[in-house]
């Protein structure tokens, strides 16, 4: 979560330099898991965690969680 905000941080800041206006924003969303799962799966819930943000109002990160997925029902 920490280098996701980092990262969307610092385009933040070099979008309002090079474009002349803060008006460039980045979305992330993220996931981790304990369990091994295919790499589909991890990108689904990545994929639902970046969909999230731009519900939010973009120009966020998002961290799904099992909580999450059950509050969806996904």
């Amino acid at each position: 979560m920490t280098i996701a905000e980092r990262i969307r941080s610092a385009f933040a800041e070099q979008a309002a330099v090079i474009a002349g206006s803060s008006r460039a924003t980045v979305s992330i969303g993220s996931c981790n898991t304990k369990a091994n799962v295919a790499l589909t799966e991890l990108l689904w819930k990545a994929d639902r965690a970046l969909h999230r943000t731009k519900e939010r109002g973009r120009d966020l990160v998002e961290l799904l969680t099992p909580d999450c997925l059950r509050a969806a029902r996904i």
